[in-house]
């Protein structure tokens, strides 16, 4: 992915200034919340959430015991689920 000049102009200011366009600074960090074992019937999952504009992570693993596989990603389909044989 390539900047335009205009972007990187935008960057550099923004990190001389030492603040964030939404006016944090450099080093502070939005403040979040994680919650882990959020689904059930797997190996781990966590929920990311941050409260100041609501945006959330989900993450999950499910090892499938009968065929030794551990499935790929599921990307951001909410819908697909990984099958497990057997």
């Amino acid at each position: 992915m390539e900047l335009s000049p205009f972007e990187v102009h935008y960057i550099v200011d923004s990190v001389a200034a030492n603040v964030r366009p939404d006016g944090r600074h450099n080093l502070q960090y939005r403040p979040f919340t994680l919650q882990l074992s959020v689904f059930p019937n797997t190996f781990g999952s966590a929920r990311l959430y941050y409260p100041s504009d609501g945006n959330q992570i989900y993450a999950s693993i499910k090892v499938c015991p009968q065929n030794d596989k551990v499935p790929r990603p599921i990307g951001r389909n909410r819908q697909a689920a990984p099958r497990c044989s057997g």
